[in-house]
């Protein structure tokens, strides 16, 4: 499953649901420290253009964040 937004992520990430996150080109704190969780708990993170990131969450508003997480 897709979800995307720094909040949705965030709380998949604490729920250690996240398998994988892909970060756009922000370099605002709240991603950093979105990041930094990912990577904390071990979670592949790769930083794709902002385009990737709007074709995946069809156009909605992702805030600079996607991730696939386990159902």
């Amino acid at each position: 499953m897709l979800i995307y937004g720094i909040n949705a992520v965030t709380e998949a990430l604490r729920a250690g649901r996240v398998v994988s996150l892909r970060a756009g080109r922000r370099t605002d704190q709240r991603l950093q420290q979105l990041v930094t969780l990912a990577e904390q708990a071990s979670v592949p993170v790769r930083r794709v253009s902002d385009d990737e990131l709007d074709r995946e969450s069809g156009g909605s508003s992702h805030q600079g964040v996607v991730a696939d997480v386990s159902e």
